[in-house]
């Protein structure tokens, strides 16, 4: 099983619309997606997994890693499948409550499945979280 895990700001709803981006430090055992995501009310379709937020390579060598809050998109697989709100950015980072991480299972079949037998014993190392200015 793998996790869909969210840190909420502290004070809850925060305008990051001067906020240049996000800067942490991650490493993986293996090569493997994390998406970063930033939670807000402004995600419509949050229910559906839909987020404004960027896709991670990670792998076992540590890595810091800057998210520029501009750039923040909702996963490609949302628009692929027609179901992205095209929630407006400037909204999203007008009223930030968290951000969100989900790391992607490995081996997984192109159902979302892994084989009968397969497991992925992996994890996710995420540190120094933090907002910048520059």
């Amino acid at each position: 099983q793998w996790i869909y895990y969210s840190l909420g700001l502290k004070g809850g709803v925060r305008d990051m619309s001067t906020v240049t981006g996000l800067r942490l430090t991650v490493r993986s055992d293996k090569a493997r997606m994390l998406r970063v995501d930033l939670e807000s009310p402004a995600n419509t379709a949050a229910s559906l997994g839909i987020r404004k937020g960027w896709s991670v390579d990670v792998g076992p060598k540590t890595t810091v890693v800057e998210l520029l809050l501009s750039e923040a998109a909702a996963p490609s697989w949302a628009e692929d499948q027609k179901k992205d709100p095209h929630d407006p950015l400037a909204a999203v980072l007008k009223s930030v409550s968290g951000v969100a991480f989900d790391p992607d299972c490995v081996g997984r079949s192109s159902l979302g499945f892994l084989p009968e037998g397969v497991t992925d014993k992996g994890f996710v190392q995420i540190d120094d979280v933090e907002f910048f200015t520059k």
